[in-house]
């Protein structure tokens, strides 16, 4: 990489677009939000929340990630101070003596080394810039990722109180019905206890989905930032069916090694260490420094001329640190490739979770669904000529009930896998819809 590419990195509301498809009004100086990103979030906050607005909004609320961003105004600013050389040093003494003039010296120095040096220190800054940038942005898709998954927990978690809440509600009826079944002496004593036991373990099951759904809210919350009246949200009713097609999922792991930012970022820091090497040999030999020598007598004479200092390269001549310099190059080529390594494995591991997911939700959609509401409808037909009794009916709608629980599980999982898939390459999903 040439120090004019290093000069211009990629911002970060331009990754996050190229990877999300999320346009975030982040100034390009890494000096935090843009004026007006408070109203955007209250706007997106108004209506029923999708996962892509809650990912807007924790975007442009989280602090955590305003945070981060300010990693990028500190390597601007060091950025900066690497094209700057060292301040000039002035020396002056004055002897008083006997004689019509005081005898003085003064002496001008300029640091040279600083001064050649600055193009290594302009290049490894920039690639500094350049690593903070990927490294802010990696967080970014991070935040997105993660603000997906809880949005997604959080409508599922809230889709299964409301049917637990039907679970109970039937559960409740046959309870009663036994009750009064039971004064008449048409049930037994154990029939009772059993549907009263199964009315109060529906009880405990909905409690525990409500705070389920209540946790998974406030997780949401947390992510994106939220507090206050920001919190009185309302998430969309259900959670969404997959779409048609995945898009292509093979070369998802070469993709990730191509895009990964976190990947790219320790790529820099490596470029980074490379370009100090010449910085840690200079770091004390030689030290080098030109200016300007005035002395005057007590005789009232002057003398001018150039004045050097050169260090001795006698006892450090840099090489430890050159060793320090090339060890720790050598150490971040290796997490580099051990990074590689993880990033593939994690491809294929979220991969595999995605397509056993939504090999789940078709199953749940094309056979087990299905199968309940025939069991209900024929149950129905069955009551209707008095061969099952009702018991047997809210069974059966107890039973589709718990079926709809378990598929809206499962699309639950089916879009956090998508999330973490997604993550995992660095971008979305090739083709997908």
């Amino acid at each position: 990489m040439t120090t004019a590419q290093a000069d211009k990195p990629p911002s970060v509301p331009e990754l996050v677009h190229q990877r999300t498809g999320i346009n975030v009004p982040i100034r390009a100086n890494g000096e935090g939000l843009e004026p007006g990103s408070a109203d955007s979030v209250e706007k997106l906050l108004a209506g029923e929340l999708s996962a892509d607005r809650a990912a807007r909004v924790a975007l442009l609320n989280s602090r955590a990630l305003q945070a981060e961003l300010e990693e990028i105004g500190i390597s601007r600013a060091e950025f900066r101070q690497a094209l700057l050389p060292k301040n000039p040093m002035i020396e002056g003494e004055v002897r008083f003596g006997s004689g019509a003039h005081n005898p003085g010296e003064l002496i001008l120095m300029q640091d040279l080394t600083s001064i050649i040096l600055i193009p290594h220190r302009r290049q490894a800054a920039a690639l500094g810039v350049r690593a903070a940038t990927l490294r802010v942005s990696n967080a970014a898709l991070q935040v997105v990722a993660d603000t997906r998954a809880a949005y997604f927990g959080a409508q599922a978690a809230e889709e299964t109180r409301a049917l637990w809440e039907k679970t109970v509600t039937s559960a409740q009826a046959a309870a009663d019905l036994a009750r009064r079944q039971h004064e008449v002496g048409n049930i037994t004593d154990l029939d009772l206890e059993n549907e009263q036991a199964s009315y109060e373990q529906a009880k405990i099951a909905l409690a525990r989905s409500q705070t389920d759904a209540s946790v998974a809210r406030e997780r949401l919350n947390q992510l994106m930032g939220a507090w206050g009246e920001q919190t009185n949200w309302r998430l969309e009713a259900t959670v969404p069916a997959p779409p048609d097609s995945d898009g292509d999922l093979m070369g998802l792991e070469a993709m990730a090694v191509a895009q990964r930012l976190d990947l790219a970022a320790t790529a820099a820091e490596a470029q980074i260490l490379s370009a100090q090497i010449p910085l840690a040999r200079f770091s004390q030999f030689p030290e080098l420094r030109a200016g300007v020598h005035v002395e005057g007598d007590a005789e009232g004479n002057r003398t001018t001329g150039p004045a050097v200092e050169l260090a001795i390269p006698l006892f450090d001549r840099g090489q430890h640190a050159v060793a320090r310099n090339k060890a720790q190059l050598r150490q971040t080529q290796d997490r580099q490739a051990a990074l590689a390594v993880s990033i593939r494995s994690e491809v294929r591991m979220q991969r595999d979770r995605l397509v056993a997911a939504r090999d789940l939700v078709k199953y749940y959609r094309e056979i087990v669904l299905p199968r309940r509401r025939r069991i209900v409808e024929q149950t129905q037909l069955q009551l209707n000529s008095m061969l099952v009794g009702l018991f047997q009916l809210l069974q059966a709608k107890q039973g589709e009930v718990e079926a709809q629980r378990d598929y809206i599980g499962a699309q639950r999982d089916y879009w956090i896998a998508r999330a973490e898939l997604e993550r995992a390459i660095g971008g979305t999903l090739p083709g997908a819809q």
